[in-house]
């Protein structure tokens, strides 16, 4: 998730799902709050070859620009009165003002992210941010602030991974918990946890994963609410041997993981845009709006107890990438293979006569528009 220090203290927006976005109720297509035969009508009329129409149901948060049985079976499973599920899509991503200025269309309001320089400020794995969380929060937000708050402290974790009982293990948990412990007193009424705990997992997600979590119920106890991470690592057309359906249990059981340990507290998963920047051949390259959706729409499908994922946070730091892909670094600079990298990606995905800053601005616009209709169509 790093480099939050590029946006350290940046207000992040919460995106409502105002009158721009889709029905909160999918298959409701007369209007009514119910699913009935009213709806059912609907489908039928529109028969046949429908891109980009609301009969359009199925495959669930995928249409295929056809209207045929797989959307009436899809209607006929919501039949009944609409039950409305309060989901919230977040925005933890730099934007410009025209970008922002189009949050209004979706009943924006804030929600936060705090860089683990206001925890830790030296980095050696001990909180000891008390005044500079205090400063934080007296600057940017309000008191009875009651949205979320994630916390991301990502240079400790380390020690997090250690055999549970080690003696490092057990410091950092009780770190961790002073550092919520803070956060809770200075705003009571927030959801308030940290990045990526419940920690995630791509591969070997089995008992002992389980366990390890388990381990980690001091913190898990004293957060008000989770933030884990189900980034996509691996294009599914250009990756032999990791087809989509492996790419959905990979979603699915990071978030019921989520849900187990979150015991009814909200649960706000993590999402980019881009492949994670660790994939050596992808990294930083814009998912496909396909792919992007079906990934993202596979956090609403996880459930544990009946509950399911309360939202999800979009998050990114393009502006940063670029404020390093345009230092242009010789070769031998530290930085010079993750500048050609970003400055190819950049490149590729810019229009022709587009700038840099328009190239930025079209995708944010996409993408928000992309992440407020999965989480409005969300079951």
């Amino acid at each position: 998730m790093k480099p939050l220090a590029a946006i350290a203290g940046t207000t992040v927006l919460t995106l409502g799902l105002g009158a721009a976005a889709p029905a909160q109720c999918p298959g409701d297509l007369s209007g009514d709050g119910f699913v009935n035969v009213a709806d059912m009508l609907v489908v039928v009329s529109a028969w046949g070859p429908c891109a980009g129409c609301a009969a359009d149901l199925a495959p669930a948060m995928a249409p295929n620009g056809v209207v045929n049985v797989s959307d009436l079976l899809a209607l006929i499973n919501r039949w009944g009165a609409c039950v409305a599920i309060a989901r919230d899509a977040f925005v933890a991503e730099t934007v410009s003002p025209p970008v922002q200025a189009q949050f209004g269309d979706y009943a924006a309001s804030p929600a936060l992210v705090v860089h683990e320089s206001y925890i830790d400020a030296n980095g050696d794995g001990m909180f000891d941010g008390f005044y500079a969380l205090q400063a934080f929060f007296d600057a940017h937000v309000p008191p009875g602030y009651s949205g979320p708050i994630c916390l991301d402290w990502e240079g400790a974790m380390g020690l997090l991974k250690l055999p549970p009982g080690a003696p490092l293990h057990t410091l950092a948990v009780q770190q961790y918990v002073a550092a919520l412990q803070v956060a809770r007193a200075l705003r009571p009424a927030a959801q308030i946890g940290f990045y990526a705990i419940p920690m995630p997992r791509y591969y070997d997600r089995n008992a002992q994963w389980i366990e390890e979590t388990a381990a980690l119920e001091p913190i898990l106890a004293q957060s008000t609410a989770l933030f884990p991470s189900v980034y996509d690592y691996y294009p599914d057309a250009h990756t032999p041997g990791i087809l989509p359906e492996h790419e959905a249990a990979y979603v699915r059981d990071n978030v019921q993981m989520a849900l187990l340990f979150a015991a009814g507290k909200p649960v706000h998963p993590f999402v980019w845009p881009r492949y994670h920047s660790s994939n050596a051949l992808w990294g930083f390259h814009s998912i496909p709006a396909s792919e992007f959706i079906a990934h993202t729409a596979t956090i609403f499908t996880a459930a544990y107890a009946g509950d399911r994922a309360d939202g999800m946070i979009w998050w990114g730091a393009d502006h940063y990438w670029n404020s390093i892909a345009e230092q242009n670094f010789p070769p031998g600079h530290p930085d010079y293979a993750l500048c050609a990298v970003l400055n190819g990606v950049f490149n590729q995905e810019t229009l022709p006569g587009e700038t840099r800053a328009e190239y930025f601005d079209r995708l944010h616009s996409h993408h928000l528009q992309t992440v407020s209709w999965v989480v409005a169509n969300a079951p």
